[in-house]
């Protein structure tokens, strides 16, 4: 007979949106122009693509948020639903792994009329998207809790990359059951 097994919350951590960096269509968050609402904050994902964020889902929370080397990192855990379990197995087989920052009061300007170049002097993050094609291509979710470098050094990248180990860092394993979690 099996025992009930107590929900563990599956760990998730990445990049919701760098600074100083221009989206494929022209737009563009300034250095530190980002703020975020008090924490916790629902992590979306939206199954279907559609405008916006149509018809996305609560699959979990956004727990931390900090600044880092013109990055904004996100951390947090999934939900205790099928719609999180999806998404789970979704980024542990590498099908899914982007994501894009909701933004409230948003103060920009065009940069060039004939680009039509949006930049964002001010925005307040209200939520966070996983999507299929994320407005940033640095901008990802992968399962886990972050690698933290051994030593920090001024050319060693601090943030880790969702295909592979930090460097100077070591690789953190993935909670128990992650690893061999399909749907």
């Amino acid at each position: 007979e099996d025992e009930d097994v107590a929900y563990q919350p599956v760990p998730w951590h990445g990049v919701l949106a760098p600074e100083g960096v221009y989206t494929g269509d022209g737009r563009k968050f300034m250095p530190d122009s980002l703020t975020w609402r008090d924490l916790p904050l629902p992590l979306l994902w939206q199954e279907k693509s559609g405008m916006g964020h149509e018809g996305s889902v609560i699959v979990g929370q956004i727990a931390n948020i900090f600044r880092e080397n013109g990055l904004l990192i996100g951390e947090g855990t999934f939900s205790d639903t099928e719609e999180a379990d999806k998404v789970v197995g979704l980024v542990a087989n590498g099908d899914l792994r982007g994501v894009s920052v909701d933004v409230d009061q948003a103060e920009m300007s065009v940069e060039d009329d004939e680009k039509e170049s949006m930049l964002f002097h001010k925005g307040r993050i209200s939520a966070a998207t996983m999507c299929a094609i994320p407005a940033f291509s640095e901008a990802y979710i992968a399962i886990g809790y972050r690698p933290v470098p051994e030593v920090a050094d001024e050319e060693m990248p601090l943030v880790a990359s969702p295909t592979g180990p930090v460097t100077g860092g070591e690789d953190v394993p993935l909670p128990f059951g992650v690893a061999e979690f399909k749907r």
